[in-house]
């Protein structure tokens, strides 16, 4: 889903963030960086 992405840490969601607004593109980069900023990864093989 464009602007969401699933908060994985040691390969269990544990929530997930969601951004609107811009575009499409840009939501989905500020999303996937909010997860990744916290440490944590937005794939199960991304831990």
């Amino acid at each position: 889903m464009e602007g969401g992405f699933p908060i994985i840490v040691e390969g269990e969601c544990i929530g997930g963030v969601g951004v609107s607004g811009a575009n499409w593109e840009m939501d989905e980069r500020i999303a996937r960086q909010a997860v990744e900023s916290i440490g944590a990864g937005w794939k199960i093989d991304n831990r």
